[in-house]
């Protein structure tokens, strides 16, 4: 079987970070763009969005692949770019990146280019658009933060493929949430998004009253009772928020509010963080929804999910969100 070598740059827009290079594992890195592979995606790639993205980038995934190339029955020709398999692999840092850490980082597009002989018909490289980061403060990578990443990488890496597993459909709906709110035009969407995101992963009924739903959510996020009443309160205000968005009703005092929807980005990063973790060690979706109701009464039951919780802690921290400071 014939062996396909690619060789793929995705450009990351609204990223910074103090170093030149940084590894997430031995294929897979962040390296800061030379001019000339700026100018490749300038030149390249046709819409003035994606031109304008590239040009205010500083650093991009860069990565190497191979995969056997599809032979047809009749002995056809059949030409792989190699773009779809680079999709696929972007996806995952991006998503580590967006439920680690704040800023709207994204990635404009994908250039992929076959190393060595290229095969008959393929002209030259492939490129795909991706999503254009609209709105958001820098998402910066200090010195400091690289090994948390690493760390975060290795266990997202292993925890990922529940994401695709039919019983956890409530993940999956919760991440897709989660990451359609980095593309929405508009804070109201952003915060609809959230709020999705929240009921998937712990109302049980349509109607179900928001004084329980802010309850599990305090439960699964919170370190400590300081914590639990802060988020529940944090999350009032997100759910009362989202209701007079969907009902039509008037936002008084919009500039008041716009902080909420990223605030409601970051819980819901936990969130999902968090229940990934215990739905990796066997807790499924409804056993956690029966264990966070019991944490409201049981001191017991809130030890045992902390001790549950302990063997993750770095990658489920939400310590960096603000109205969490003492």
């Amino acid at each position: 079987m014939t062996k396909l070598n690619f060789r793929c740059i995705a450009p990351l827009t609204r990223f910074s970070m103090d170093d030149d290079e940084f590894v997430l594992d031995e294929n897979l890195k962040i390296r800061r763009m030379s001019e000339e592979e700026i100018k490749a995606f300038q030149t390249e790639f046709s819409p003035i969005d994606v031109k304008l993205s590239v040009g205010q980038s500083s650093f991009a995934l860069k990565f190497e692949f191979e995969k056997e190339k599809f032979e047809s029955k009749d002995g056809s020709n059949v030409i792989d770019t190699g773009i779809g398999d680079a999709s696929n692999v972007v996806s995952a840092p991006l998503a580590l990146l967006r439920l680690i850490g704040k800023g709207n980082v994204s990635i404009p597009a994908i250039r992929v280019e076959e190393i060595g002989e290229r095969q008959p018909g393929l002209s030259g490289p492939a490129m795909q658009y991706c999503e254009i980061s609209l709105f958001g403060e820098q998402y910066l990578v200090k010195k400091e933060d690289t090994s948390k990443i690493q760390n975060c990488w290795r266990v997202l890496s292993q925890l990922a493929p529940l994401f695709r597993r039919q019983e956890n459909r409530d993940l999956l709906i919760a991440s897709s949430r989660f990451h359609y709110s980095y593309i929405r035009k508009s804070w109201e969407d952003r915060i609809v998004d959230s709020m999705i995101g929240f009921e998937a992963l712990v109302s049980r009924e349509p109607d179900e009253a928001t004084e329980r739903e802010s309850n599990r959510i305090s439960s699964l996020i919170g370190e400590g009772d300081e914590q639990r009443i802060k988020i529940k309160k944090m999350f009032r205000k997100m759910y009362r928020l989202r209701s007079d968005i969907v009902h039509g009703r008037g936002i008084e005092n919009p500039n008041n509010v716009r902080e909420i929807p990223l605030f409601a980005q970051r819980l819901l990063a936990a969130a999902i963080r968090t229940a990934l973790c215990l739905r990796n060690d066997g807790l499924s979706r409804e056993n956690m929804i029966d264990m966070l109701n019991e944490c409201l009464l049981s001191g017991e039951k809130r030890e045992y999910l902390m001790q549950k919780k302990s063997g993750y802690r770095e990658f489920i921290s939400c310590e960096d969100l603000p109205f969490l400071a003492p």
